[in-house]
This record gives structure tokens, C-alpha cells and sequence, in this order.
């Protein structure tokens, strides 16, 4: 991993109905808010990533994502889910998953984080809205907005 990572919203058959667009507007509005952590994460020796991932060392993720989020996010809003799988193979590239929640006013969303190579996506497992507005551009909008506050350089999102 160098440090630059492109996002792309994962596109795939299961994209082609209201519901599916929605889930890759949200998906999106994570991605954007992220991207400057991935790539501070980018700079982390991938070969450290896969061994703590691989001898479960999930305290030592933790404290890497930790510092990595530090410097662009308030205390709290995002953290690592304590679950994370990576796929090594002799002829492809490496891929890392890492569980990530994001918790910050009324929306607690739980994403996947997936890095390959110099790409990087996220995968939308759930979200919850507190508010639980039954709009669902109001949701999307909360979720959007919870996200521009918690950046520590609110120009970020």
C-alpha cells in the first residue's frame, strides 16, 4: 500500500434497485469522509497489518487504526470493529478487510473497510438512525451531516 488509495463504491448485481442505489449513496458519503485516514493507514507496512491480522493481535489494529484516525477525526466516531480478515495469495494481490464503526450523533453505521492494493471501498453492513426519521433523505442527510461534524477539519466531507 503507498498511501494513495482510490474508493470505489463496490458495484455489483445487487445495485440495481432503489434500495441498492441508496446503500451506495451512503456507502459513498463514508468513503468520502475516510479518505484521508485510509491514507494515513496506506503508510502502515501492509506485512504488519496481515501478521497482527493473522495472529489476531486485535489490540495491536487496534492502536495502528487508533493513530491513524486520531488526526482526523473526534474521539470516538470512528473505530475498529475488532474483526478483520486478509486474503494473501502467491499469484494475486493482497486484500485486507477490516470491520469499522462509525458512531456520532443520532447514526451508527458498521462498514466494512475493504483495502486492495492501492484501492480502497466500503461495504455498508448497517446503520441506524436514533432519530429513526421514517424520510429516507432525511436519514441520508443525517448521515451526511454526522459525518461532517465529527472531521476535526470540517471542510473534510
Amino acid at each position: 500500500m503507498s498511501g494513495s488509495f482510490s474508493f470505489e463504491i463496490m458495484e455489483t448485481a445487487r445495485r440495481h434497485d432503489p434500495m441498492s442505489e441508496l446503500l451506495g449513496t451512503r456507502e459513498a458519503l463514508i468513503s468520502d469522509a475516510i479518505r484521508n485516514f485510509v491514507v494515513e493507514l496506506g503508510l502502515v507496512d501492509p506485512a504488519d497489518l496481515i501478521a497482527y491480522i493473522r495472529l489476531e493481535r486485535y489490540a495491536n489494529l487496534n492502536d495502528i487504526i487508533d493513530s491513524s484516525l486520531e488526526m482526523h477525526f473526534k474521539p470516538g466516531a470512528f473505530k475498529f470493529g475488532y474483526g478483520a480478515e486478509c486474503f494473501v495469495d502467491w499469484s494475486a494481490d493482497m486484500k485486507i478487510s477490516l470491520d469499522m464503526e462509525f458512531c456520532h450523533q443520532d447514526v451508527n453505521a458498521q462498514f466494512r473497510l475493504l483495502l486492495d492494493g492501492n484501492d480502497g471501498s466500503v461495504e455498508l453492513d448497517q446503520i441506524v438512525f436514533t432519530d429513526n426519521a421514517d424520510d429516507v433523505p432525511t436519514n441520508t442527510n443525517a448521515l451526511k451531516m454526522a459525518l461532517q461534524e465529527s472531521c476535526l477539519n470540517q471542510t473534510a466531507v
